[in-house]
């Protein structure tokens, strides 16, 4: 069974929270995807799906573990915008949801 991602230690979650909306509105507009400085973008694909995830730095060891341990296995929350799932590692899902049930603005 896989662990409750919920209990992972994550400071100043609102970088990730804005990386997530952005990456949305660059993927409907056809934009280039870059990383940043607190975040890689991990490409993936999930169960015949490809997936980009949003890892936090300060996460990357246990995205790797988690990853090692669940390969076939969605990491939290995720959407999917013109084919192509996205995600968050490390951000609960509720806060991750509200930006999208709200509406995507910077």
């Amino acid at each position: 069974m896989m662990p409750n991602l919920e209990n992972l230690n994550l400071g100043n979650k609102e970088i990730y929270i804005k990386a997530f909306k952005d990456l949305i509105n660059k993927i409907k507009n056809n934009q280039e995807i870059q990383e940043e400085k607190d975040f890689i973008i991990k490409d993936e694909e999930i169960k015949g799906e490809r997936i980009l995830t949003i890892v936090p730095n300060e996460l990357l060891n246990q995205y790797t573990n988690f990853r090692n341990e669940y390969p076939e296995e969605f990491l939290g929350f995720s959407v999917v915008v013109k084919g192509l799932r996205l995600s968050c590692f490390g951000v609960p899902c509720e806060e991750l949801s509200k930006c999208v049930v709200g509406g995507i603005k910077n």
